[in-house]
């Protein structure tokens, strides 16, 4: 099967889901990837460091840019309330 080069697309929704879901503990990174259909465990890992390290606000990617995150304080307090 040949691999994949295509930029897959994701929701801001989708991003803030997973990255709640993982970080509260709701599910391991393995299902979370699976259950949001991320390609690659990376992604999702990506998108939770650069909240836990940034507080950075998830944005839906756009195909083909590069960077889906900017700074903002929205994405950190949604996933602050969902927290423990």
């Amino acid at each position: 099967m040949k691999e994949s080069k295509t930029w897959k697309s994701y929701s801001k929704e989708l991003k803030e889901h997973a990255v709640n879901d993982y970080l509260t503990g709701k599910y391991p990174q393995d299902v979370v990837v699976r259950k949001y259909e991320i390609s690659d465990r990376t992604v999702l890992q990506s998108w939770v460091n650069k909240y836990k390290n940034c507080h950075r606000e998830i944005k839906a990617t756009a195909k083909g840019l590069g960077h889906s995150m900017t700074t903002a304080e929205d994405f950190g307090s949604e996933i602050r309330k969902s927290l423990p």
